[in-house]
């Protein structure tokens, strides 16, 4: 190939998308070399995946045979994709399996308009103390005058729904799977006979936009005819139609789109509904949006402050668009961990007439004995005000769609070989595939008939259980090591190395979860100084090379207000919400969503305050004395990964109690090494404002960046002696 004269010199491709004649046409006109690079590239995949896949499958499987009676190990393969796809599924069951429901409270306002009955929304959420949800309704049921509730507003404004965008492989494999209940593996073999056939075009493919030279009008006009869509396309054709700007052209292949019409009945079975859906989306990519009327009414009530607050949301269709040729509107991405509240879509619904000003009396459906007033607004209108109690609920098994958005944030696989790692796990019995679609009132009856036999046995047999679980499982007391005090009990607590990594006291059957993302280590002897707190502390170290912070147990779970944003938040906790604030931080800790590359405690917390020499001029954060001490002597940032290195020259350095009057740092009290001192007469010893200190500062090494983050790209050696504060060492920063 690579000398002149070859044979393989004749040797042209063609580069075409669809199977028909045109497409072909242009195709073999427009010849091209073949691109040597491509090729080896695939060689050297194929290569890499028969290796590291045979070298671990085979090890693996081998090694297991024989040591377990119920375990299927014909083949027991490995895969660089087919793992972590696995591993999505294995990591969503260990979440329900480790899923404790605990009940919540919220307030459940009923508004009574034109006969019409609305439900309005608590702006607070949830909260998980009955208590202060109670006296929200005693402080109602006891105002005098009688309480009521006041519409604040009512803004009504129109909003667009765009049109999808074009289809690529992995948007086809999640819509057939959500859409139409057929299976990736399955519904991308559908997709290549329909393109063998010529019916669609290469259903292969990453593009979500349509190249300048793809022939939208013409497609369209193929369908003129069909008498399912062919109306709505001719009035498309009329009105123009309307190519999104999103999207991306990879150059590979255009997205999917039909090649030729298919008449009613020209296929059969799933091949007819994937061209189905193929076409209706390619029609709908090109449609106008769709137009809602959203009106959103926000409602009062004084007695309750910032707590009594409300929302009503409707909305109407104004123009249907694409909506009008889609006939599965189900499909689309999932949303992944959405904090509770924040998912509640404006409901489809026409609302009554509100107006700003109007008032509505409250009515309370359970009320204290002696005393039953019910509060009468001036207009005769009412409303309900109660209490509504539910459980926090688990996450469900990962559907087909869901996976498939998984694999794509995270690079598993191509959108040719998606559907294949799925299909792999499921015919090898790693997991099972579980049918979805069933009506309603049957699931519940079969469901009854079922489980009302098992629970009359398990009620009967419940003593079993505890031997059986005894024989399977090891408690929670018996897991773990000792490892650093309670403050409480003085008792030791159990390192439980998790998914999630915790503490665990045996004497009140406590958890306190410790933060993911570093390394966990013992510091005997230190107690928290904040005030009833008395934990024996921890250390957290993060990054390459690694910072290291002092950690409590019980601060980093019941944090303080007043000790400013936690760390991986995004908000502070506002005053009386504090009890909420935590269990809701907890509930996501649990479920191994605190990735915390930083110091694990506020910035104004006292253990971090009583560490702190100086502001970090990098970042919000603070400048501490690295816990390990000496003799390497280091300052490291709260915030970033920052890490100043003290001279070598220093003997001992003792954070004092003494602040500076400015800064409001602490200063430093630092003792040189006999002959190393640079100070004059060689004196010893001296206290220091680090962050005012131009000496010290000269004398320092500072080193940027967290080594796992930049090793793809770095951009330098960092800052070299001399850099402190004001000036740059050699190289430049690398990438944070």
């Amino acid at each position: 190939m690579a000398g002149s004269g070859s044979k393989f010199d004749r040797v042209y491709r063609a580069h075409f998308s669809a199977i028909n004649p045109s497409d072909i046409k242009k195709a073999y006109n427009a010849l091209g070399k073949p691109d040597k690079c491509q090729s080896l590239s695939v060689d050297a995949r194929q290569e890499l995946d028969l290796k590291v896949g045979v070298a671990f499958s085979r090890f693996q499987t081998r090694y297991f045979q024989g040591r377990y009676g119920d375990l299927d190990s014909a083949v027991l393969s490995y895969g660089p994709c087919q793992t972590p796809t696995l591993g999505f599924c294995v990591q969503r069951h260990l979440e329900m399996e480790t899923f404790k429901p605990e009940p919540y409270w919220l307030l459940d306002l009923g508004i009574m308009n034109s006969g019409t009955m609305c439900r309005a929304v608590w702006d607070s959420g949830r909260s998980f103390n009955r208590n202060k949800v109670d006296s929200y309704i005693t402080t109602c049921r006891d105002a005098n005058p009688a309480s009521v509730a006041k519409v604040m507003s009512v803004i009504a404004k129109d909003k667009n729904q765009g049109r999808p965008v074009p289809l690529n492989t992995v948007a086809l494999l999640k819509a057939c799977s959500k859409a139409l209940g057929i299976g990736p593996h399955s519904a991308l073999q559908i997709a290549e006979r329909l393109y063998l056939s010529g019916y669609l075009s290469y259903p292969r493919t990453e593009s979500t936009r349509y190249p300048k030279s793809f022939d939208i009008a013409g497609t369209l006009q193929d369908q003129l005819h069909d008498n399912r869509w062919g109306s709505y396309v001719r009035d498309l054709l009329r009105d123009g139609v309307n190519v999104a700007k999103g999207g991306v052209d990879m150059g590979d292949h255009p997205p999917i789109t039909p090649c030729r019409h298919a008449r009613a009945g020209e296929l059969s079975g799933d091949m007819a509904r994937v061209y189905d859906l193929v076409t209706r989306h390619f029609i709908a990519s090109v449609s106008h949006d769709a137009k809602w009327r959203s009106t959103t009414v926000k409602i009062s009530i004084e007695e309750l402050g910032e707590k009594g607050n409300f929302t009503i949301r409707g909305k109407t269709l104004i123009s249907p668009g694409f909506l009008a040729i889609m006939l599965h509107k189900q499909y689309g991405d999932e949303r992944e961990d959405v904090p509770f509240g924040e998912d509640e879509e404006e409901e489809e619904k026409d609302l009554p007439e509100f107006k700003e000003g109007d008032m509505y009396g409250l009515t309370f459906s359970s009320k204290k004995a002696g005393n039953n007033k019910v509060s009468v607004a001036p207009t005769g209108k009412f409303c309900t005000l109660d209490i509504k109690e539910k459980m926090t609920t688990p996450p469900t098994y990962l559907t087909e769609s869901e996976l498939i958005s998984r694999m794509e944030k995270h690079g598993i696989g191509t959108d040719a070989s998606i559907s294949t790692h799925i299909e792999n796990i499921i015919k090898r019995y790693y997991v099972e595939l579980v049918p979805g679609l069933a009506e309603r009132d049957v699931v519940v009856r079969k469901a009854i008939e079922l489980f009302s036999a098992k629970f009359n046995y398990f009620v009967d047999n419940i003593n079993k259980m505890d031997v059986l679980f005894g024989s399977s499982f090891a408690k929670l007391q018996d897991v773990g090591k000792p490892f650093t005090r309670c403050g409480l009990t003085r008792r030791y607590l159990q390192f439980i190395t998790g998914p999630p990594p915790r503490l665990y006291n045996k004497t009140t059957e406590t958890v306190y979860v410790l933060p993911i993302g570093g390394e966990i280590k013992q510091w005997t002897g230190r107690n928290c100084p904040v005030e009833g707190c008395n934990f024996e502390l921890c250390l957290y170290s993060v990054g390459a090379p690694p910072r290291t912070f002092p950690l409590c147990p019980n601060c980093f779970n019941n944090p303080k207000p007043e000790w400013g944003q936690i760390p991986g938040e995004d908000t502070t906790t506002a005053p009386g919400d504090e009890e909420d604030e935590n269990k809701e931080r907890n509930i996501r800790r649990m479920a191994g969503k605190n990735m915390i590359r930083e110091c694990p405690h506020p910035d104004k917390m006292p253990l971090i305050e009583e560490m702190t020499v100086s502001p970090d001029p990098e970042s919000n954060g603070v400048l501490i004395l690295d816990p390990h001490l000496g003799p390497k002597w280091r300052l490291v940032s709260t915030r970033e990964p920052t890490i100043v290195n003290m001279p070598k020259s220093i003997e001992k350095i003792t954070v004092l109690n003494s602040k500076d009057e400015v800064l409001g740092c602490r200063m430093m009290s630092i003792e040189f090494k006999e002959g190393e001192s640079p100070l004059e007469g060689g004196k010893k010893k001296y206290t220091s404002c680090f962050a005012s200190d131009e000496m010290l500062q000269s004398l320092v090494r500072i080193h940027h960046g967290d080594e796992r983050m930049k090793a793809s790209s770095r951009g330098g050696r960092g800052r070299g002696r001399g850099g402190g504060r004001g000036g740059r060492g050699r190289g430049g920063r690398g990438r944070r």
